[in-house]
């Protein structure tokens, strides 16, 4: 959509469409940054740029109950070396008129009894998100990863 700012005075609502093109151009650089970022070596230590999780070797978009229960598990995308393991991570549940339901595993990457309860009553169209998701090396240096978001099949 392209908009003709007149001389002078811009209306309100071209102000407002071109805060959105750039929050959008923005948050689009910073996606391609994360989803097609490599990994760079200083001196001997690896800086890992593309920092994502999966589940099921997805990490978003439309999931089924089953296969988020024959995951099982977080895991971590190729480009990170054996030496790195999930050592925590929370799982949100969003459905429409309810509150959400948040549960945290604060040890390793693999679903709780609790939340492998929570996906077996999932709804099409609730939300999923794995948030906050930490990653440690064998140096014990702790990681941030991309949230993961789904919506239920």
């Amino acid at each position: 959509m392209v908009h003709s700012i007149s001389k002078g005075k811009t209306s309100s609502m071209q102000l407002k469409n071109i805060k959105i093109m750039a929050l959008l151009t923005f948050m689009l650089y910073i996606n391609f940054n994360n989803v097609f970022g490599q990994a760079a070596e200083t001196n001997t230590q690896k800086s890992v740029l593309y920092k994502a999780a999966t589940i099921g070797n997805k990490n978003f978009g439309n999931i089924s109950k089953q296969e988020l229960l024959d995951a099982n598990k977080l895991s971590l995308a190729s480009q990170f070396d054996s030496s790195f393991q999930i050592v925590s991570f929370r799982i949100t549940r969003v459905r429409k008129g309810e509150n959400p339901v948040e549960i945290d595993n604060k040890i390793n990457g693999e679903l709780t009894v609790e939340m492998v309860e929570m996906i077996k009553i999932l709804k099409p169209g609730d939300k999923v998100y794995f948030e906050y998701i930490k990653c440690k090396n064998s140096d014990n240096q702790i990681t941030s990863l991309l949230s993961l978001s789904f919506v239920i099949e």
